[in-house]
């Protein structure tokens, strides 16, 4: 059994006596969850994703951010650091369907899918410039909706997340830092994962302490920020899986063996 540790809080009561204090026992477990030496990272929660007007809207991101808003909040004194990741694309970006065009010199449907096939062969090809071979995962390149355009209000913060950030460096006393790193900048290449901010986190890490990650999509720029997170430490890292959702639903099972696969756990809002 766990030893248990005395510990002295003042708690202010509204009260018309005024102010008591009182003594609560508090175990190791608690305490460890509760030393703001964790990070949360927050992966692309933006307007275009996570609001229902936005142009590449996620299906429950907007109940994602309700349970993340709430959860940073909550537990505001949980979390020493907070890295947030903003997708953030100038206007033609690769990454837009409004960009390409097939031989007919038609623009191909969002969400098609251009296989490295097509694009050698030149059935759809870039209005302009050449996209870089590491824009295709697994031989294909995925085009969009234009989304996330730099300076366009698809690319500022969820509400929910912008007000939460506010509320969590008010209530961290100082003690709190939030940090943004921005991907997608490249005219002619695609980033899903975010490894500037990967590298950050694991610059930043210390022994004993945990990695809590959220956002949108999980199917694509969660998981490779996960991915890239766990190339560069071997930390506790956590998947908050009910503040995140798949562009495509029947992908989650796939996703969730391979981040098993890279000791990611799971873990619910609610239970940090």
């Amino acid at each position: 059994m766990c030893k248990q540790y005395q510990i002295r809080l003042y708690i202010c009561i509204e009260l018309m006596s005024g102010f008591i204090n009182k003594t609560i026992t508090i175990s190791p477990f608690y305490m460890e969850k509760h030393n703001k030496r964790n990070f949360l990272v927050l992966v692309d929660c933006q307007y275009d994703f996570c609001n229902p007007q936005g142009s590449l809207y996620v299906t429950g991101a907007t109940d994602d951010m309700k349970r993340l808003s709430n959860l940073i909040i909550e537990k505001a004194n949980c979390f020493s650091k907070i890295f947030v990741g903003l997708d953030y694309h100038p206007i033609g970006h690769c990454s837009f369907h409004t960009s390409w065009k097939d031989k007919q010199g038609a623009i191909p449907a969002p969400y098609s899918h251009i296989s490295t096939f097509d694009y050698g062969h030149i059935v759809y090809k870039p209005i302009v410039g050449s996209v870089t071979d590491e824009a295709f995962v697994d031989n294909e390149f995925d085009i969009w909706p234009e989304h996330c355009v730099a300076h366009s209000i698809g690319a500022t913060l969820d509400s929910a997340i912008s007000n939460a950030l506010s509320h969590y460096l008010l209530k961290s006393e100082k003690s709190g830092f939030v940090e943004y790193y921005t991907k997608g900048e490249s005219m002619m290449t695609e980033e899903y994962g975010n490894i500037e901010l990967a590298r950050a986190v694991s610059s930043h890490a210390h022994n004993d302490m945990a990695i809590y990650v959220a956002g949108e999509a999980l199917d694509f720029c969660v998981f490779n920020t996960l991915k890239q997170i766990r190339q560069h430490t071997n930390l506790p890292l956590y998947l908050i899986e009910d503040c995140t959702s798949c562009v495509i639903p029947k992908s989650k099972k796939a996703i969730y063996d391979e981040l098993e696969k890279l000791g990611v756990q799971f873990i619910a809002s609610t239970n940090i």
